[in-house]
């Protein structure tokens, strides 16, 4: 594919304080701002929460013009909380009331994708959309069929969208985001532009007081200071216990062997690949 087209990306709870500090590995961020333009900040809008947020970057306009006013709001007719994450009720046509960059792409003739971006239920807009739902009911009722069947038969895994949208396994859904986005870019061509929304919650944690306890633990035995990091995969960690995976850096553990206990050996190792884990109990 040669020819130009727009790619927005959105990193959903990644700070703004993230970006300046040097501790946190984002090195193909910093290319890209290196190579292109890089603002020092800019105005959010109110609530700054992810779904009036991402609707307001589609359509330029304050939630007070789009409509979607909060991620939960109060239906006034049944009296009842309703929950817009994940657009479970309702479609794009029913609570968007301003036209969208993608409305008026296609108007003019070109065709957009968008995958897991908020509000985009059955868009008439998106010539590919994977929308972003969080219940698996919904995925398989609210997906078009056409693109169901399509990213099935590509062998992406349609049977986990809804336990790979919630954390702890969110990082597993992003990857796949990406792949998506990819595969809709050579599969489709399309002319104006891919939308793709990830998060950053998965990704960007504090170190905490059982990662310090395993740093250091490691330090004093083996003279080596770990690197935290997510880069080397964590899909096989799963449960709701916590654990702690090592490895070689930018090496996955399923290949590296390694293996890390976070609690007495009566917890039990379980297996994962080549390596092994230790739940946290």
């Amino acid at each position: 594919m040669t020819r130009s087209f727009v790619l927005l990306i959105s990193i959903d709870g990644f700070a703004d304080f993230y970006w300046r500090d040097e501790r946190v590995k984002a090195p193909t961020l910093r290319a890209l701002a290196e190579r292109g333009a890089v603002a020092d900040g800019v105005t959010a809008v109110f609530p700054s929460t992810t779904w009036p947020t991402h609707v307001s970057l589609v359509t330029g306009v304050k939630p007070a013009r789009h409509g979607v006013v909060a991620n939960h709001i109060l239906n006034r007719a049944t009296r009842r909380a309703e929950d817009l994450t994940g657009d479970p009720i309702y479609d794009a046509s029913a609570i968007l009331a301003a036209p969208t960059v993608y409305d008026r792409a296609a108007a003019a003739g070109l065709r957009v994708a968008a995958v897991d971006w908020p509000a985009t239920r059955h868009s008439p807009s998106l010539a590919f959309n994977l929308p972003f739902f969080k219940d698996q009911r919904v995925f398989e009722t609210q997906t078009a069929r056409a693109v169901w069947d399509e990213l099935k038969a590509a062998g992406f895994p349609m049977d986990r969208q809804g336990d790979w949208a919630n954390l702890p396994r969110r990082f597993m859904k992003d990857t796949m985001v990406a792949e998506v986005a990819a595969h809709a870019v050579h599969r489709h061509a399309p002319d104006a532009t891919i939308i793709a929304r990830v998060s950053g919650d998965a990704f960007v944690t504090a170190p905490g007081a059982l990662s310090t306890l395993i740093s250091d633990a490691i330090e004093a035995r083996l003279g080596i200071k770990p690197e935290l990091s997510t880069t080397g995969g964590t899909s096989g960690a799963s449960g709701r216990g916590r654990s702690i995976r090592s490895g070689r850096t930018g090496s996955s553990i399923g290949r590296s062997g390694g293996c890390c206990r976070t609690s007495s050996p009566a917890a039990g190792p379980r297996s994962s690949g080549s390596g092994c884990t230790w739940k946290a109990s």
